[in-house]
C-alpha cells in the first residue's frame, strides 16, 4: 500500500485505462440490484457500505470508467448527469441541498478502480470521517493539495483541457 501511495500519483496511467467495458474481479460493475436506488442508462446509484455522513450514496458509472484522473472533456456529460441523479435522490431523502457534498476521491487514495461521485449530506459522522473528505478552499479552475475533489472542480479542470491530479491542477 505505501508503494502504491509513493508512486501511483506519478507514474504514467495504465495503457488499458480507456477500455471501458465491464471487469469480472470490479465489485462497482457488478452491484447487487437489491442495493440499487436509482439508475439509467449511464450509472447507478446506491447507499456506501461504511457511510461518513448522514447520509451517503455511491453514485457509479456503468462504464468502467478507472478514476478521475482518467476521464476527458467528452465525458463531462456523464458527469453532470452523474451529479444531478445524486442530487436529486439525496432530496428524495429528505436532505436539503445546503447539506449537499460531491466529490471524486483521487488515486491512490480511492478504495475501488471505477469512477464514483460520493453524494453526501452532511454533517459528517465524526471528524475521522470528515477527514477523508477534505474540500478544498479554492472555487476557481484550480484546485489545492487534496485527494479529494468537488464534482464541480472536476468539471472546471476538464472544461480547461486539463487532467484532474493529486496536486493543484
Amino acid at each position: 500500500m505505501l508503494w502504491k501511495l509513493l508512486t501511483h500519483p506519478f507514474r504514467p496511467l495504465d495503457p488499458t485505462v480507456h477500455d471501458r467495458s465491464a471487469r469480472s474481479e470490479c465489485v462497482f460493475c457488478h452491484v447487487e440490484k437489491e442495493n440499487i436506488l436509482a439508475q439509467s442508462d449511464g450509472f447507478i446509484v446506491f447507499r456506501d457500505r461504511k457511510p461518513a455522513a448522514k447520509e451517503h450514496l455511491l453514485v457509479v458509472s456503468r462504464q468502467h470508467i478507472a478514476s478521475v484522473r482518467t476521464l476527458r472533456k467528452e465525458d463531462i456529460p456523464l458527469l453532470k448527469d452523474m451529479e444531478e441523479a445524486g442530487k436529486r435522490m439525496l432530496l428524495s431523502l429528505g436532505h436539503p441541498e445546503e447539506t449537499h457534498i460531491f466529490g471524486y476521491h483521487i488515486p491512490p487514495f480511492n478504495s475501488v478502480d471505477h469512477l464514483h461521485l460520493h453524494a453526501q449530506a452532511l454533517p459528517y459522522h465524526n471528524t475521522l470521517r470528515q477527514v477523508k473528505y477534505p474540500r478544498s478552499e479554492r472555487h476557481d479552475t484550480l484546485k489545492g493539495w487534496t485527494w479529494f475533489i468537488e464534482s464541480s472542480q472536476v468539471l472546471r479542470t476538464l472544461e480547461a483541457n486539463r487532467n484532474v491530479t493529486i496536486k493543484p491542477c
